[in-house]
């Protein structure tokens, strides 16, 4: 039976961080003054098929800085026997072996090449690989085309009917289709809309992480200017432009006569849309942040815009104990790609935390 070591290939070793590379040369008398490939490498080398070298980066292995996008099944289907049902569509059985097939075999199609249990035989992880592009090099007249080659992972809680795709979330449909196929079209699978059961609003979701919202975009409300007109925008300039010689000159008839000349153009709207609201309306997209505090505690500018503006993703920033120690992680959430991203290499801890308070 696999072992969850048991999958962890070179490029997982390299996609660590230095200073736990370091910690692993050590223990392996491994010069630590290399750089991180080369460090990756002479750990594989030195490992010799000895995967208790691993047990250290048990936790982290299969996670890293990565993407992850959750999809959820139609109606009244469910994810029971799943892995049966793989095992037998397979030529194989993925979770007593790996079987990694020739570069040259290799098409951007994933191919499972092994699978290993988690906690329990109901959630386990499946290994995909997959061509993800070609390198060209040249000797003299000669062009040479080695393929390059990609493995990602998808972890299945078939209690949960949980099917969690950690890659890019641009092509984590492929993957997605990938699990429908070795389980003969059983199922349909689509993403998960996360921000949903939030009110698309990205505060509620740092809100259940307990975390705080250190970075945000958005985009202007649909208020009844859905589109300034030139004198309208004009106006607006005019407005501005008054304060800016108000606070220079200090006249303050003159500031009165500008901002009535303004009200004059905009009429009624004026008075039915907010003045903030009105500065808005002219921008694509606000992006706040900056500090690393929570701007709802940081920035007044942020909470006087928060009424007008609907979220279109953020980063979060929030801690979890691990062995007894505080760590902190930072994940930017998206809207449009409905996934998180996780800028600080992800633990298991971190994606169950956040698995558990999102699902």
């Amino acid at each position: 039976m696999n072992d969850i070591l048991n999958l962890v290939l070179l490029q997982d070793i390299i996609s660590l961080p230095k200073e736990i590379l370091q910690d692993m040369a050590t223990d392996l008398n491994i010069p630590t003054n290399l750089s991180t490939r080369e460090l990756a490498v002479s750990i594989w080398q030195s490992n010799r098929g000895q995967y208790k070298t691993f047990n250290c980066v048990r936790n982290r292995i299969l996670g890293g800085r990565t993407s992850v996008t959750w999809y959820q099944l139609d109606e009244n289907q469910s994810l029971t026997g799943a892995k049966e049902v793989i095992i037998e569509n397979c030529q194989f059985n993925p979770f007593e072996e790996i079987r990694i097939p020739d570069a040259e075999e290799l098409t951007n199609t994933p191919i499972l090449i092994g699978g290993a249990y988690g906690d329990s035989e109901e959630e386990y992880y499946l290994r995909f690989m997959y061509k993800s592009g070609v390198t060209q090099s040249f000797h003299g007249t000669r062009l040479y085309v080695q393929p390059n080659s990609a493995v990602k992972t998808i972890y299945v809680n078939e209690d949960k009917n949980c099917i969690e795709v950690r890659t890019d979330a641009r092509v984590a449909n492929k993957f997605a289709r990938g699990i429908a196929q070795l389980l003969r079209q059983q199922i349909s699978v689509s993403a998960k809309d996360i921000l949903a059961p939030f009110g698309n609003n990205i505060e509620g979701i740092a809100d259940a992480l307990n975390g705080e919202l250190i970075d945000a975009t958005a985009i202007p409300e649909d208020f009844l200017l859905e589109s300034l007109t030139e004198e309208q925008a004009e106006a607006l300039m005019n407005i501005l432009s008054a304060l800016d010689e108000y606070f220079q000159e200090g006249d303050i008839d003159q500031l009165s006569r500008n901002l009535q000349l303004s009200r004059e153009t905009f009429g009624n709207d004026l008075v039915s849309v907010p003045f903030t609201a009105l500065i808005l309306s002219g921008l694509n997209k606000i992006a706040m942040g900056g500090s690393r505090k929570d701007l709802r505690l940081s920035s007044p500018l942020y909470n006087t815009f928060r009424p007008h503006v609907q979220n279109q993703g953020g980063f979060i920033r929030f801690s979890i104990q691990e062995d007894g120690v505080i760590n902190p992680y930072t994940i930017k959430v998206g809207l449009n790609t409905k996934s998180v991203y996780f800028l600080t290499q992800a633990s298991e801890a971190a994606i169950k935390y956040v698995r558990g308070k999102l699902l």
